[in-house]
């Protein structure tokens, strides 16, 4: 679960990056507002970071 968590933050920052620079340099096509790219960024970092801090269950 941890790995999952890391790859979802890191999904994340690479989303909200990507929003920002292709809102810098208005490289973006219309399909890909950035808008709804840092939104899902923020979606993902946030998914990921709870999955990091959860306890792992505790089988016996």
């Amino acid at each position: 679960m941890f790995k999952l968590g890391n790859i979802a933050i890191l999904i994340g920052i690479f989303l909200i990056l990507a929003a920002a620079i292709g809102n810098i340099l208005d490289i973006l096509p219309e399909n890909f507002d950035s808008y709804y790219l840092a939104s899902a960024g923020t979606v993902f970092t946030a998914s990921g970071i709870i999955i990091k801090r959860r306890k792992p269950i505790d089988r016996k």
